[in-house]
């Protein structure tokens, strides 16, 4: 399990999963699962964590394995990695994923774990990805499903559907093993212990919930250039709290906001009503001004035409 998880000095953009801020949330349990299951799979082995954000995944990896290199794009997610996460098995660098900054044949193990969707040139990533990796190196790649992944993350830009990854994987491994990740309402029973502390042990799971791997949240690909003999255990993570009372006051809360702001629109639109109908009151009366002002001015001009008149008459006798 990670420690050390109140430091907030790297802000909380939506880019990345930043333990400080997430933990007891789902984005937290997500990643944390992809991680776990990597773990067994680096024993010993010399590991890439491409993106490697915040740098708690690169923490987790180096449990087991015998170097980790977290390499990011961001200066700042780099500094506070170091900060928290460094020590003599993990190391990190500020480097890009379509140009990454280690050694041809260099790595034993790439993990990506929600990379290449935010990567506009996603084909040099794989290519980079396979020039670091030996030729016996495995690559353990995680990224949404486009079919059910919400349309509201903007860093994201380009999401894969599952026969469009394997396509594109193909051109880079001979080999593949395939994964798949979702979330489900999870029900536990569990002693006094469990309940209240974080903890992390088996626990039998009843699975009355399937759905087709187009549903999945997450595609999780083991990829490799040799036969892929290493298995990905089943895990699950329990990692927000579900109440249905709860969800029912936070309906009610969403409800009386929207009738509060319904009532707020609803009296900014009375008063632009009325503004309105002031509006045209005085539009009306200008318009009565200026017609008024007309007769003034043909009247006066009438009367100084007659004056003129007169007097021209009179000089002329």
């Amino acid at each position: 399990m990670l420690t050390n998880l109140n430091d907030k000095s790297l802000e909380d953009t939506g880019e990345r999963m930043i333990p400080a801020y997430h933990k007891s949330h789902m984005i937290y349990g997500e990643h944390i699962v992809r991680y776990q299951a990597a773990i067994e799979l680096v024993k010993g082995k010399t590991v890439l964590d491409i993106a490697s954000g915040s740098g708690y995944g690169v923490n987790l990896l180096g449990t087991m394995a015998a170097k980790v290199y977290g390499v990011d794009v961001n200066s700042d997610a780099i500094a506070y990695a170091k900060k928290n996460y460094g020590n003599e098995k993990t190391e990190f660098i500020l480097g890009d994923g379509t140009r990454i900054p280690l050694d041809d044949n260099s790595i034993d193990v790439v993990v990506s774990f929600e990379t290449i969707e935010h990567i506009e040139n996603y084909r040099t990533f794989m290519s980079e990805v396979k020039r670091v990796l030996r030729s016996d190196g495995l690559f353990i790649l995680s990224t949404p499903n486009d079919s059910e992944f919400p349309e509201t993350n903007h860093f994201h830009i380009h999401e894969f559907e599952r026969k469009e990854l394997e396509n594109l994987v193909r051109n880079y491994f001979s080999k593949t093993k395939q994964y798949y990740q979702g979330t489900w309402l999870y029900n536990a029973l569990v002693p006094e212990e469990k309940m209240m502390a974080e903890w992390s042990g088996p626990i039998e799971t009843i699975h009355t919930a399937p759905i087709s791997l187009e549903k999945c949240l997450y595609f999780y690909l083991l990829c490799s250039n040799r036969d892929i003999y290493e298995e990905v255990k089943p895990l699950a993570a329990i990692s927000e709290h579900w109440s249905e009372r709860r969800k029912q006051e936070t309906e009610e809360s969403i409800r009386s906001h929207i009738n509060e702001q319904g009532a707020i629109i609803r009296h900014h639109e009375d008063s632009l009503i009325r503004k309105d109908a002031e509006i045209q009151i005085i539009i009306k009366e200008l318009e009565a001004t200026r017609k008024e002002l007309a007769r003034i001015k043909r009247s006066l001009l009438g009367r100084a035409y007659k004056k003129l008149s007169t007097i021209k008459r009179k000089r002329i006798v």
